[in-house]
């Protein structure tokens, strides 16, 4: 009998206690998994659930489609206007973004506006100053858009010297006229020394290369000779250009 108690008493087997700690350890690591798996769901339902599908706007009336999107809660904004002979004036013609894309309510719609078909021709700015062609454009229906400048020798000052669209062309998306406008370099020179000369042959050089009339001041007590050149702006040495004025102090 003894040795049977004893055979069943030590039959048993004691529980590791380490495996248990990794059995846990396994078990809370589900959990988490479930837990974040669940609210990763959560967040993208009640992401969806505060999107809105963008409707179709082109075509449609401008007025209209800001009513359509104010009633899904979303927002219209005016890109900009071309004109489309295809369709009416003031209905939407293009939208971003496209019809069916889902996007968070309170956005924004931008779209461009039909001017309708134009008639007008583009007018001929070639030639003109840039304050003629802004009046002839806005004559004609237009407005003058984007301006460059280059120098070139051999134009007049502000003068347009190409055009997009080119004159004439009813084909145009815009009422907006690019231009390209020629602006006269100007040349730097170094300012000589004019002191101590006799003012009517300093005058007689500038005008030799040039130059216009210099800007004479008189002053007294200058401890030289009458007329002559005591004082000088630009200073010599001095870079100047040729639409600067040349100031003479000469002794009097």
């Amino acid at each position: 009998m003894a040795s049977r108690r004893r055979k069943k008493k030590g039959s048993g087997k004691r529980r590791n206690p380490f495996v248990t700690m990794i059995q846990l350890c396994l078990l809370a690591g589900v959990m988490m998994v479930v837990f974040l798996f669940s609210l990763i769901i959560s967040m993208r339902v009640a992401t969806r659930a505060t999107e809105v599908v963008v409707p179709r706007l082109i075509r449609v009336d401008m007025e209209q489609a800001r009513d359509r999107l104010q009633a899904i809660g979303l927002g219209m904004t005016v890109a900009g206007e071309v004109y489309d002979a295809s369709i009416p004036s003031g209905a939407v013609v293009s939208q971003i973004p496209t019809p069916g894309v889902r996007i968070k309510a309170n956005g924004r719609v931008r779209v461009m506006v039909s001017l309708g078909g134009q008639h007008n021709p583009v007018p001929d700015l070639i030639g003109s100053t840039q304050r003629v062609a802004r009046l002839m454009s806005q004559q004609s229906g237009y407005e003058i858009g984007h301006t460059s400048e280059i120098f070139l020798a051999g134009v007049g000052s502000d003068q347009i010297i190409r055009q997009v669209p080119n004159p004439g062309s009813t084909e145009v998306l815009t009422a907006r006229v690019d231009v390209l406008v020629g602006k006269k370099r100007v040349q730097s020179y170094i300012m000589p020394d004019f002191r101590d000369l006799e003012l009517n042959r300093v005058r007689s050089l500038i005008r030799k290369n040039g130059f216009e009339s210099p800007k004479v001041n008189y002053t007294r007590g200058a401890g030289t000779t009458r007329g002559k050149v005591v004082r000088q702006y630009p200073e010599p040495g001095n870079m100047f250009k040729e639409n600067d004025t040349i100031i003479l102090e000469v002794a009097s």
